[in-house]
């Protein structure tokens, strides 16, 4: 039986943020840190809160600031820095979770989708040792319309004028998942939004330039996730990333036809068997059985 615990923690400045963790209840394989997408929360990863547990793995996630039920301006974020602040912050319930279920030294796995996917690179990036591999879905490195140099200087201007303005991110259901209830499950839920502010785009924007400079140091092993036709993120940005990482084991899988959430869209099974794969290589697993 799968064990679930949730709890609230402090960030970078004392920002309350939401903690949850699903346990296996037999022995445990590895433990998986997720860090989700920007304007939704942790609740949105049925399909890895299933599946991981059952196959050994603990996975556990938190809310990001300004998101889901953690603290914070509403889709903001005042540096870019508080995203790592806060996701140490994490790996440290993490850790104290699992010395709490008497497992200490498991090897623990970044799995970062979207926005979370670059807050994972940059946190490898800036610590190698942090993970034994990192889960790297719908990465935005190539986004439409906001990638050029005028838009952000326009975004760099308008955050330092009016940092808190929150504009339409443009995240629509219909470009998340082809699932008609996977669809109405997002335009029914309170906590998903739509709105960013122009501090957080232009934080971002900073931050893609940094990782797509510095890719090619990444140390650790990658699983890049991308669904073919993601409209938000294009799936160019994951081949280049792929292209550039040179650490061992480093896998790209591109799901033809997927949309921006390859976990939450038609081919979220073989998504699943894809992860589970990759980790029971990286966790011998398939020498034990």
């Amino acid at each position: 039986m799968i064990e679930h615990s949730d709890r609230t923690f402090n960030g970078a400045g004392d920002v309350p943020l939401y903690y949850q963790a699903w346990w296996p209840a037999g022995p445990v394989r590895g433990v998986v840190a997720l860090v989700h997408g920007v304007l939704e929360h942790s609740d949105r990863y049925p399909a890895l809160a299933r599946h991981l547990p059952a196959q050994g793995y603990a996975l556990a996630a938190f809310d990001l600031r300004g998101h889901g039920r953690s603290g914070g301006l509403r889709g903001h974020v005042p540096r870019w820095q508080a995203y790592g602040e806060d996701l140490a912050c994490f790996l440290a319930e993490v850790a104290s979770d699992a010395g709490g279920h008497d497992r200490p030294g498991l090897p623990r796995f970044l799995y970062g989708h979207s926005l979370g996917s670059l807050i994972v690179l940059d946190y490898v990036l800036a610590r190698p040792g942090a993970a034994s591999g990192a889960i790297i879905s719908g990465v935005p490195l190539d986004t439409p319309g906001i990638s050029s140099p005028l838009v952000r200087r326009m975004a760099i201007l308008l955050s330092r004028v009016t940092p808190r303005l929150r504009l339409p991110l443009g995240n629509e259901p219909a470009h998340l998942t082809r699932d008609p209830e996977g669809r109405q499950a997002t335009e029914a839920d309170p906590l998903f939004q739509r709105r960013t502010s122009v501090r957080w785009g232009a934080e971002t924007m900073a931050a893609v330039a940094r990782i797509e400079a510095a890719a090619g140091r990444v140390q650790v092993p990658l699983l890049i996730l991308h669904g073919e036709a993601d409209p938000l993120s294009l799936v160019a940005g994951s081949r280049r990333l792929y292209r550039q990482v040179a650490a061992p084991g480093t896998t790209l899988h591109i799901y033809p036809g997927g949309l921006h959430e390859p976990h939450n869209d038609l081919q979220r099974e073989t998504v699943m068997a894809d992860v589970l794969a990759w980790l029971a290589e990286r966790t011998g697993a398939n020498d034990r059985q």
